[in-house]
């Protein structure tokens, strides 16, 4: 959209003029635009020709800019009452979960004890973490000097490499799974596959390539966990590529005596050596150059905890070259075509 204040003299003869009810001979318009975002437009038209003048233009511009700054303040002001919001929830909710557990007596499971726990974990230090990525997202915005950004850009990068970490420990930690997540449903793959691929692209940065041509139009599985599995992989891969490429590919597979499928998730880095290959899967193991790639070893942890609450396969497969290859098998029906 355009940045500049738009005065048409004659309307009749700007293809652009768009009639509404009735047909005016001149047009200004004026945008409101803050940090090179047009938020609205002020528009006056006219039914002389050549009625607007620079004068107009002058004024109308002076109250876009005012505008512009009141808005951007509400905006502002609407995101410190959020965060503070759900700051202020999360507390209260800590002195509720207090209570119910203080009136639960020790004779309450310790299964019970664990799930509970876990749910105030997530609130506890979730909800803190995603109004510190919030806070300072939205500082960065406004566009401060370099010495105040750059400061900023690590809090921010900081603090979601910890929220991240939390939802894994969060994952492997629960005893007690969603029932939903383990639900069958009727996927097309290949919606599916270019939806998980372009989460783990917005999420992580770089490309995923996606295929899924050796298989049906639609699928029977449980998808929810799939996609969490994918993405773990997907976030490994990413991180070990130097050029930030992955390949997410579904196939056919034999999987106990049926038909089920294969994901595959590959990536050209620089692969696993095979000393390392007996504890990729172990909780904050780290192979290779350490200092090299972000991350807290979960990932892979996370991923084969939920491979097998769904009875899945997930295997590492070491290319011949360079790179890497992870296979998660499971089990799938496939409806009539």
């Amino acid at each position: 959209m355009i940045q500049q204040p738009l005065r048409i003299h004659d309307a009749a003869e700007d293809p652009r003029y768009i009639v509404d009810d009735q047909f005016r001979r001149s047009e200004l318009s004026v945008p409101i635009v803050f940090e090179g975002r047009v938020l609205a437009v002020i528009d006056s038209e006219h039914t002389e020709i050549g009625f607007f003048s620079s004068q107009h233009e002058s004024f109308l511009s002076t109250i876009a800019n005012i505008t512009a700054a009141r808005i951007a303040q509400l905006q502002r002001n609407e995101r410190l009452h959020y965060f503070a919001d759900e700051l202020s929830a999360s507390e209260s909710l800590q002195t509720r979960a207090d209570t119910l557990l203080a009136r639960g007596g020790s004779d309450q499971k310790s299964t019970r004890l664990q799930i509970d726990m876990i749910g105030r974990m997530s609130h506890e230090m979730k909800t803190p973490l995603n109004a510190i990525v919030g806070m300072t997202q939205m500082l960065i915005e406004e566009r401060h000097p370099t010495h105040i950004n750059e400061p900023l850009l690590l809090i921010n990068r900081a603090a979601a490499d910890l929220d991240q970490t939390i939802s894994n420990l969060l994952t492997g930690l629960n005893i007690e799974p969603d029932q939903a997540e383990l639900t069958t449903q009727d996927i097309d793959f290949r919606q599916f596959l270019e939806s998980v691929s372009s989460k783990a692209s917005q999420s992580f940065g770089g490309q995923v390539a996606s295929n899924a041509d050796d298989v049906p139009q639609r699928g029977i599985f449980r998808s929810a966990v799939v996609e969490q599995i994918l993405l773990a992989l997907l976030s490994n891969a990413l991180k070990f590529n130097p050029q930030n490429e992955a390949k997410l590919t579904v196939s056919l597979r034999d999987y106990k005596d049926k038909i089920g499928l294969c994901f595959a998730v590959t990536d050209d880095g620089p692969g696993i050596s095979v000393a390392d290959q007996q504890r990729i899967f172990e909780p904050f193991f780290k192979g290779g150059d350490v200092s090299a790639t972000r991350g807290k070893g979960l990932g892979l942890t996370v991923a084969k905890a939920l491979a097998l609450r769904i009875d899945a396969i997930l295997e590492h497969i070491r290319n011949k070259d360079r790179g890497s290859t992870f296979e998660l098998t499971v089990g799938a029906q496939f409806p009539p075509a």
